[in-house]
């Protein structure tokens, strides 16, 4: 199912400049004379919320099927919730500019976490509804720069995908609109669904301590198995000491042998005249 729509890819929502521009109104010239007018610039957050509440089997049907998912979709998406966890954070911003006029963000943030240690997830597809109160389109709605996505549908629902979560890691998809959000709204976004992803064993050896301590042996990890291989016999681990089969030991002292001396041949008196 995530192959319909490839056409609507990024159509029409505000993609976030890396300076975060976009997000804010510019306030329009008062032309006043100056002086001090007792407005305080600056940004307050004013609302911010947090929710790790679990998308029901309910939830998930309904937001698969109204993104045209397939019923074998709808069932990958139902056990992706076993072994994923999502929590969503809206944050509300308010800025005051020095001619007092007051803009504001509100910002929608998922946190997928993968809890397996052993185990990456790649090609994360996360699908997100807009509920109409938030933004009535795509268009409305800004997402940050370098963020993959697409647009299911334009009612808005949205499909991030994220390249790998790591081991035991987290990664962050959010998108945002230009207008302040009441708490009654806040409340109304529904959780965010994993609607998709595989799995990949992970690679441990960079954490894992493979030193056995023995001098006499190459420490090595592959495939998230340590090898612990005996070096040459012969090889010199300390002062007077050799490997042999693995172990450290004291080198052998080959005995000296004394060879006993060489009497010369006697030879026999010449008594010839």
């Amino acid at each position: 199912w995530s192959d319909n729509n490839t056409a609507t890819q990024n159509r029409g929502i505000k993609i976030d400049s890396p300076s975060g521009g976009g997000t804010t109104t510019t306030p329009p010239s008062t032309g006043g004379a100056g002086g001090d007018t007792g407005i305080t610039p600056g940004t307050e957050e004013i609302i911010r919320k947090t929710s790790d509440t679990k998308p029901t089997e309910d939830d998930i049907r309904n937001l698969l099927t109204s993104a045209g998912a397939s019923e074998n979709a709808i069932e990958k998406a139902s056990e992706a919730v076993g072994k994923t966890t999502i929590s969503r954070e809206v944050s509300v911003e308010k800025t005051v500019s020095s001619s007092g006029v007051a803009t504001f963000v509100s910002t929608v943030t998922f946190t997928v976490s993968n809890p397996n240690n052993t185990k990456v997830l790649q090609n994360v597809k996360v699908l997100v509804e807009v509920p109409k109160a938030v933004a009535k389109k795509a268009s409305d709605i800004t997402v940050p720069a370098g963020v993959k996505y697409r647009v299911v549908k334009d009612d808005p629902i949205i499909e991030f995908e994220i390249d790998e979560i790591g081991a035991g890691s987290t990664a962050i998809v959010s998108y945002a609109v230009a207008k302040q959000l009441s708490e009654s709204t806040v409340d109304s976004i529904p959780q965010a669904v994993v609607a998709e992803f595989q799995e990949a064993e992970a690679d441990l050896c960079p954490t894992m301590n493979c030193n056995d301590s023995n001098p006499c042996t190459t420490d090595t990890c592959s495939s998230n198995t340590c090898y612990n291989d005996n070096v040459v016999n012969g090889t010199s681990c300390g002062t007077g000491k050799e490997c042999r089969a693995g172990a450290c030991v004291a080198k052998a002292v080959t005995p000296t042998v004394e060879e006993p001396p060489v009497t010369p041949p006697v030879q026999p008196a010449d008594y010839t005249i």
